[in-house]
């Protein structure tokens, strides 16, 4: 191919910009041509444009998109350049990954199980009883167990109905054997008249007393004309029943060991203060405490909850910690005063 004015077969390149200028010159210092040539021309103008412009923004695109990926492999974050051990914890690290950046996981929280010694929010006595002790309830007539001052006669559903006299030669008052009903308690030792003590029926160890009035012992019971003090309650309290040796190991068995008090007055008694001893001074002070007319209190030696029916001795301190002798000795009650309420001696 040959140019004018140049050689032949050299093509002589020139700026986009002058090309066109070149372009535009040709046509204007041309002499009018063929219409269809002209339109030929602008057309082939019109091309050089728009393709320059295309390539513009190409390059400005590829020259974005490379400034764009150098930022992207500079960054810090990237996953390219995260390395365990720089010291920053980046969001794709996590502790149980890098706890050289993240530090250590903490620990999960114990869980809550029955039997570990704690008794959680969710667990109960009907749960589970090792860690929440169920309480023990008070023994009440129903329970299945003849306790206290439970007997044949206030309570048949725990300690069976009452025998019918069985003429063995003891008063058993606690199984129904009265002096109306039962030969065993007639004629029965007397010599407790003299005791400080108004007698009931009452049978205590191998012994029995019968029951002392005004008419049959006034020494204990007072005149017949005179009575008791309105108000007194010196006079009112007597032995219901004294449980001295009880079932089994008395150092094991404490409350198998009891006596119950009475108030046979007609008004209540204020017990707070008094106090119970035995012959060997072993003292057991009663704390607050009223006893009803006609109402009847157990003191037991061993442990338990104080309750209307029932205190604890607690007793302790004492070669085994009983406090009554199997065999022989004497129950003393004295006011907060220290007069005596009453002495009895048992065998």
């Amino acid at each position: 191919m040959e140019e004018e004015g140049g050689e032949p077969g050299v093509y002589e390149e020139k700026p986009l910009g002058e090309t066109v200028e070149d372009l535009r010159e040709s046509l204007a210092t041309e002499e009018p041509a063929d219409p269809k040539e002209t339109v030929k021309k602008h057309k082939t103008l019109e091309e050089h444009v728009i393709s320059s412009k295309i390539m513009l923004i190409s390059a400005i695109i590829i020259i974005v998109l490379i400034a764009v990926a150098i930022m992207i492999i500079q960054s810090p974050t990237s996953e390219s350049t995260v390395v365990c051990g720089d010291n920053t914890c980046a969001p794709s690290e996590s502790c149980s990954a890098c706890e050289a950046d993240c530090g250590p996981c903490p620990l999960p929280e114990p869980e809550e199980y029955c039997g570990d010694g704690v008794c959680g929010d969710d667990e109960g006595c009907a749960i589970c009883p090792r860690d929440c002790p169920c309480p023990t309830p008070e023994p009440f007539c129903g329970d299945g167990t003849c306790l206290g001052d439970e007997d044949c006669g206030n309570c048949a559903q725990d300690c069976g109905e009452c025998e019918s006299c069985d003429n063995d030669g003891l008063c058993e008052t606690k199984n129904g054997e009265t002096e109306a009903n039962c030969e065993d308690c007639k004629g029965l030792n007397v010599n407790c008249c003299g005791d400080g003590e108004c007698q009931e029926i009452v049978c205590m160890g191998s012994g029995c007393c019968a029951s002392e009035s005004c008419s049959s012992c006034p020494k204990d019971c007072g005149s017949c004309s005179t009575g008791t003090p309105a108000g007194s309650c010196l006079d009112c309290i007597n032995i219901y029943e004294l449980k001295n040796d009880g079932v089994g190991d008395d150092c094991v068995n404490l409350n198998g060991e009891y006596v119950t008090f009475r108030n046979r007055c007609d008004y209540d008694c204020d017990l707070t203060g008094w106090t119970v001893g035995n012959k060997n001074n072993k003292i057991y002070t009663i704390p607050r405490f009223v006893l009803g007319s006609k109402e009847r209190v157990t003191l037991y030696t061993g442990k338990g909850t104080d309750s209307d029916t029932r205190l604890y001795w607690d007793s302790k301190g004492w070669a085994c910690n009983e406090i009554w002798d199997d065999n022989t000795g004497t129950v003393f009650l004295k006011d907060s005063q220290g007069n005596v309420a009453l002495a009895h001696t048992y065998w």
